[in-house]
């Protein structure tokens, strides 16, 4: 565990910790684009949830009935 914090070499965020063995030198660019476009989706949803809690009626039918 403690060699994934050894040497400069890495970039800010990658502890080395690839278990299925995605990141591969070929495919590195088009993993870490991805890695971004779901981190910013996710983003957008966490706020969609606050914008339906704070902001009234800025989602159709919310509070929903329960």
């Amino acid at each position: 565990m403690m060699t994934m914090f050894d040497g400069t070499s890495r970039a800010p965020g990658d502890f080395g910790w690839d278990p299925m063995g995605l990141m591969s030198p070929a495919n590195e660019e088009r993993m870490k684009m991805r890695e971004l476009q779901h981190g910013r989706l996710a983003m957008i949803g966490i706020a969609s949830f606050f914008s339906a809690c704070l902001v009234p009626d800025s989602v159709p039918g919310y509070p929903w009935p329960v």
